[in-house]
């Protein structure tokens, strides 16, 4: 396995630190509009469970990311191994891609709040944009 520089490790946490932070403000957002709803039902339920997940997953994605730059940042006052780095990568990369998957899963099916043409259409963006995602 490569093993990746401090340099290199410090930036690219910065930068998924940078989206997770925004689509965390997102998530809350979505979650808040989801609260304020009058609507009841199963499906607001499930992308309700779905925003939480997507929020907290940005959050903890924000958190790992920031002990990543602090820990790979030149001036740290201790000694850093690559193995004190495991943990908060591995944290911090399921954490986003958590965060991601809920957000696409949630954009799939918001349609159906409103109609099932609609429905239909942000089911086809959702998988479409899941493709694009894992490719």
């Amino acid at each position: 396995m490569i093993e990746l520089s401090s340099e290199y490790i410090n930036q690219l946490a910065s930068q998924t630190m940078l989206i997770s932070t925004f689509l965390g403000g997102f998530s809350i957002t979505t979650l808040t509009a989801i609260l304020l709803s009058d609507k009841e039902g199963k499906l607001l339920n499930v992308l309700f469970v779905s925003t939480v997940i997507s929020a907290a997953s940005f959050i903890i994605g924000v958190f790992a990311m920031m002990s990543l730059i602090m820990l790979t940042t030149p001036d740290y006052p201790l000694p850093v191994n690559q193995s004190d780095l495991m943990l908060p990568k591995t944290l911090g990369f399921l954490a986003f891609i958590i965060g991601i998957l809920s957000i696409v899963f949630i954009l799939g099916l918001s349609g159906w709040l409103k109609s099932r043409k609609l429905g239909m259409v942000t089911t086809v963006v959702g998988v479409i944009t899941l493709i694009i995602f894992l490719t």
